[in-house]
């Protein structure tokens, strides 16, 4: 039997991909072995504290990007959090007098996190915390709240509908 998607706008997928910022157990970088020469040492920044994060993307059946999820382990979520710092970015004065200046762009010092245009609106990341960075139940509900107030859906036309890859959990 075949179906006709008559409103893939209003299907939406999530997906998550999760990671630890520790390096703890890394015996390389990228899979690269590090050459020096003799008597030397590799000097590498890295970071043996576990901090785990989960990245969730919703997209529409359409393959376009509707919102950017993202779940840090931690309690608090905080604006470098949210902003972002790129360290190696040209800075405009005092960053904290001139926060427009150095804000909201790949090459700003506070870059902030991914935005997803979905028809005709920006979307701003939404980021949030959880003991081990993972999604729990009243994550999920809180991300369903956030996305009915930026969608403008028509509901009288169509029911969204959402398809989660739930892992058994």
């Amino acid at each position: 039997m075949k179906y006709l998607l008559t409103h893939p706008k209003l299907v939406f997928f999530v997906d998550e991909v999760g990671d630890n910022t520790s390096q703890k157990h890394d015996r390389n970088v990228g899979g690269q072995n590090i050459l020096v020469e003799n008597n030397q040492q590799a000097l590498i920044c890295l970071s043996y504290s576990n901090s785990h994060f989960m990245v969730l993307r919703f997209t529409n059946a359409c393959s376009e990007g509707v919102c950017c999820v993202i779940i840090l382990m931690t309690q608090m979520v905080e604006a470098k959090h949210i902003l972002g710092i790129e360290p190696w970015a040209h800075i405009e004065g005092d960053p904290t007098i001139n926060f427009e200046a150095n804000s909201n762009g790949i090459d700003k010092h506070y870059p902030h996190g991914p935005t997803c245009f979905y028809d005709g609106k920006e979307i701003a990341m939404y980021i949030t915390g959880s003991e081990n960075g993972s999604i729990t139940t009243e994550i999920l509900a809180d991300i369903m709240h956030y996305l009915n107030n930026q969608l403008t859906i028509d509901r009288d036309d169509a029911t969204p509908f959402l398809l989660l890859d739930g892992h058994g959990s």
